[in-house]
Order: C-alpha cells, then sequence, then structure tokens
C-alpha cells in the first residue's frame, strides 16, 4: 500500500500493516515532512518499505532519519505538458497595454503574498504600469485585501479566489511574469517546490521566486527564472521592475524555464520514475522470497527442519 503525506496517511497505514500485515510505502511532501515531529517520522520511516519524496532536500533530511536503512528515493512531481500551452505569434497581446504579473497559491503565509503585494506598492510609487492577479484562497483572504485597500491597490492588485485547472491552463500564457515569494517559516514550514512553478514555466512565463532551498532545485537565478530573498520586497519590486522593462530577457527566461520542465520534470519523467522505485522494490522482495523458500528447501533435504 502507498500513501501521499507523512503526517495522518502514513498514520492510517501504519495501523493497516499492524491489523494486516501488509506493508506500506509513503511519499513526504512538504509541510507533513517539516512540521511532524523527528520521532514519529523516523518510527514511520522505519515501519515503511520505502520512503518517496519530491525534493532532494527533503530526500536528505528523511534519509537522515532512516537509521534502520528504510531506502528513500527522490520523485519529482511532473505536469501534464499537453494540458498546458504557450502563446504563439499571431496571439493577443498579453493582457492589452499593461503587463500582467500572476501568482497562484494558498493564500497562507508561507507563500510570501504579502510582500508580493508590498512589491506592487513600490512599482506603483515608481510609476510602473502592470496589473497584478492573485489566484488562490485561505486564511489570509481578508488579510491580504485589507493590505491592497490599505496601499491603495485595488485598481492594480486583485485577488481572484477559486480557479478550476482548466481556467487556469487559460490564464497562465497571458501573464507576462509568474511571482511566488515562498518563505520557510519559524516552525519549519515550507513549500518543497510547488507544482504551480512547472505550470507556468511549461506555459513559457518567467518566474520569480525566493531563495528557498526546493525552489533553487527547479530555478537558477539568471538562467531559467530569478531568485531575491525571503521576506525582501524591495528585492522582489526590483526583480519584477526588471523583467516587466526587458522585453528580451523575459524571453529569454520564459524560454530556457520551459526547456527545464520538458528536460526532466514532465508527467511522464515522474510516472517512469516512480514506477522504476516500485518495480525495484517488488523485485527485491520477490528475490528475498526466492532465498527464503530455497533456504527452507536446503534445512528440510538435510532434515533439519
Amino acid at each position: 500500500m502507498h500513501v501521499h503525506f507523512a503526517n495522518v496517511p502514513t498514520t492510517v497505514a501504519e495501523i493497516v500493516k499492524k491489523l494486516t500485515g501488509i506493508g506500506y510505502s509513503f511519499t513526504g511532501h512538504a509541510k507533513d515532512v517539516y512540521l511532524t515531529p523527528p520521532s514519529e517520522l523516523a518510527r514511520k520511516i522505519r515501519e515503511a518499505k520505502c520512503v518517496l519524496t519530491c525534493t532532494a532536500v527533503n530526500q536528505r533530511y528523511l534519509a537522515g532519519l532512516a537509521d534502520q536503512g528504510t531506502p528513500v528515493r527522490l520523485a519529482y512531481h511532473g505536469v501534464d505538458v499537453n494540458r498546458f500551452r504557450v502563446l504563439r505569434s499571431g496571439d493577443p497581446p498579453q493582457n492589452g497595454q499593461v503587463p500582467l504579473i500572476l501568482s497562484v497559491a494558498r493564500l497562507c503565509e508561507k507563500k510570501g503574498l504579502e510582500f508580493l503585494i508590498q512589491a506592487c506598492h513600490v512599482l506603483v510609487d515608481r510609476g510602473v504600469a502592470f496589473q497584478c492577479r492573485i489566484v488562490g484562497y485561505g486564511p489570509l483572504e481578508d488579510k491580504l485585501q485589507k493590505m491592497i485597500a490599505c496601499l491603495a491597490l485595488r485598481d492594480t492588485v486583485s485577488l481572484l479566489g477559486k480557479m478550476t485547472q482548466d481556467q487556469l491552463a487559460e490564464l497562465y500564457p497571458q501573464a507576462d511574469l509568474f511571482v511566488l515569494p515562498c518563505l520557510v517559516l519559524k516552525n519549519g514550514d515550507q513549500d518543497g517546490i510547488p507544482n504551480v512553478l512547472f505550470e507556468a514555466m511549461v506555459c513559457g512565463v518567467p518566474i520569480i521566486s525566493t531563495e528557498v532551498a526546493g525552489v533553487r532545485e527547479l530555478i537558477e537565478h539568471q538562467k531559467n527564472g530569478l531568485l531575491v530573498e525571503q521576506r525582501d520586497s524591495l528585492a522582489l519590486a526590483d526583480a519584477m521592475e526588471l523583467l516587466i522593462g526587458s522585453p528580451g530577457l523575459r524571453n529569454d527566461l520564459a524560454r530556457k524555464g520551459r526547456q527545464t520542465v520538458l528536460q526532466g520534470f514532465t508527467r511522464e519523467s515522474s510516472a517512469r520514475n516512480v514506477y522504476n522505485i516500485f518495480s525495484s522494490m517488488l523485485d527485491s522482495a520477490e528475490s528475498r522470497d526466492i532465498v527464503r523458500k530455497q533456504a527452507g528447501m536446503t534445512v528440510s533435504e538435510y532434515g533439519e527442519g
């Protein structure tokens, strides 16, 4: 049995194993890894046949808890490339007359959206023309709406609420840049590699994010995107202004970002990797069964059974 998330789902898998003897493996993602007590994680890893996780930084952390040798394998997420499109020549201009800054995230602290709104305020003060749209919902919605109102950004920044995946697939290609200023919180909560980064990149949208460990596994600064320090709204505003005013740089980062996803983060490559990991686990289990059976036959033959 394989379950996703190291917290409650893996607890259920532990119970099932105790009741039925069925083994389990699990995938650790982000919040579930860093907000689960290390002693609990170590126990769950020890009881598991194998652990998968979606970033190298997670892999190192979980492997450090695997004192009994349970394998911890890296399995990056993959995006369904065929679901998303890139704007081609001849398509209508992006967002009419002004650049569109897009962000898609749960409205919670670790997404850093307060710093995005502050950066937008800096750009308005500098006289930069743009529109910023934030897609998502969550516990900070009221706080973010109040920030937008207090900073007089209602004509520039808007919260669009929930969207379906199909609606997002239509919106991504309209954006001139995608911004997600992720944070590591004091309690350790942090993102791995947010799926929305894959989606925006495969749509040919240049990325600005922060130097969070997982994000750095996808984005190389000034090669396929831009990275700034966490919690630095001025640096974020500078990066946004740079891309708004540099179409050539935007196009270069967008092209290289899309190539990055196509070369290593597609749904097909992810599925192939997970298939190989599970196949290896099953082959290993079958080999152990064969060895046990052969050992049992040998003992029987010598009359020691």
